[in-house]
């Protein structure tokens, strides 16, 4: 009996509990509605991204360190042509500099 071409994964999961603040809960009971998947799904693939991060990348960074490591894509999506128009907010809404 041959079963050439055939593969087959085995899928296991783990049950394990976490202590979330109630907004946290919130957020992601809003971000899996949203998104129309369950919460368990969201977590799993925010670990996946997570996990992609380099090894190195200490856990306990703070704030400032998380907007460094933020500015590229952020850099990307508003330094366009479309978002120049609001570079010269101050004239747009006629105040002065300082």
């Amino acid at each position: 009996m041959s079963t050439t071409g055939i593969t087959t994964e085995v899928h296991q999961s783990v049950v394990r509990e976490f202590v979330l603040s109630v907004e946290q809960v919130h957020r992601l009971r809003k971000m899996a509605d949203s998104r129309d998947m369950s919460e368990s799904r969201v977590v799993e693939k925010a670990l996946e991204l997570l996990f992609g991060m380099d090894d190195s990348l200490d856990l306990d960074l703070d704030r400032e360190t998380l907007y460094r490591l933020s500015e590229p894509s952020l850099l990307r999506i508003w330094d366009n042509d479309s978002d120049a128009v609001y570079d010269n907010w101050r004239d747009i809404y006629g105040l002065p500099e300082g």
